[in-house]
C-alpha cells in the first residue's frame, strides 16, 4: 500500500516536472510552484485519471484546494480513508528480507496494469 503523498509527488515529479524535494504537505500550488488556472486544471484531470476519483471544480474555485496537504486529504476523502493518516507507507515497497532489490518509480509504478 503506497501512501498518498508518496502517490502525489510521483505524479507531481514525473507527469508535471517539479523538484522531488520540494514536494511537502505545505507548499501552495500557486504562489510556490507557480503554476497557473489553466496548469491548475490539467493536473487536476491527471489526479483524476490516477486515483479514479472525480475532483469537484466547485472545490478548486472556493479555495479548498491549495496545497498539497488539502489534495491529500481531499483525496483520502473522495476514497473513503481517514484523512491526514496516510502520510506515510507502514511499509517498504518490497520487505528488504526478502532479498529483493527495491524499486524505483517508473512511469507505471502506480497505475493498474491496463487489460
Amino acid at each position: 500500500m503506497k501512501s498518498t503523498l508518496a502517490q502525489v509527488r510521483w505524479v507531481l515529479h514525473f507527469k508535471f516536472s517539479f523538484e522531488f524535494n520540494s514536494i511537502r504537505p505545505e507548499v501552495k500550488f500557486i504562489d510556490q510552484f507557480g503554476i497557473d488556472s489553466l496548469e491548475l486544471v490539467s493536473m487536476i484531470v491527471e489526479f483524476e485519471h490516477y486515483f479514479g476519483v472525480r475532483i469537484e471544480l466547485e472545490d478548486i474555485e472556493e479555495g479548498k484546494i491549495m496545497t498539497v496537504q488539502d489534495l491529500m486529504d481531499y483525496l483520502d476523502f473522495k476514497r473513503g480513508k481517514k484523512i491526514g493518516k496516510n502520510l506515510y507507507p507502514k511499509q517498504i515497497l518490497y520487505p528488504a528480507y526478502l532479498g529483493l532489490k527495491p524499486v524505483y518509480p517508473s512511469k507505471n509504478l502506480f497505475r493498474p496494469p491496463i487489460v
